[in-house]
């Protein structure tokens, strides 16, 4: 979904199918917009996390990470290439860290490649990682999205 589609008022209609699983979705939002485009989205994520969506953030470093207290923050595959050599990346994924901490989310690396990057992802603090070290991309599911118990990821671009 495109940031737009949140102004599309079937989202927030509690008769949709998706909201009688909306405790089991979590809508992933790209942070592509600045932090002035969060503050516009931010009702309208409130909205959604009162029907029972969790929220998750692909954070770039740009800042409306705290605007919208997501549930999941999640530090991108360009920040953790290579992390494991690099002061800067390292300092920024561990201010990620402690400001996802401050709003009690929960930290995913993208993109961890490496047994040195998964080290030191877990070294500054990430709770959950994923990437090529952990399984290979696949085109087949394991199992059903939305199966009982299960979780689902929207991808929201901002």
């Amino acid at each position: 979904m495109a940031s737009s589609d949140l102004d599309d008022p079937r989202i927030y209609d509690s008769c949709a199918p998706v909201t009688g699983s909306a405790h089991r979705i979590v809508l992933h939002i790209m942070e592509r917009g600045s932090v002035d485009h969060a503050v516009q989205i931010t009702g309208r994520v409130k909205r959604l996390r009162e029907m029972g969506f969790r929220v998750a953030l692909d954070t770039r470093g740009r800042g409306a990470t705290v605007r919208l207290a997501p549930d999941v923050v999640k530090i991108d595959r360009s920040v953790v290439r290579g992390i494991e050599a690099d002061a800067g990346r390292q300092a920024l994924a561990r201010s990620v860290g402690e400001m996802a901490g401050r709003c009690g989310a929960t930290v995913v690396a993208e993109g961890v490649e490496t047994v040195a990057g998964r080290e030191a992802m877990f070294e500054l603090g990430c709770d959950q990682m994923g990437g090529d070290l952990f399984a290979r991309p696949t085109h087949t599911f394991a199992r059903p999205i939305l199966q009982s118990g299960s979780s689902a990821t929207l991808v929201i671009a901002s």
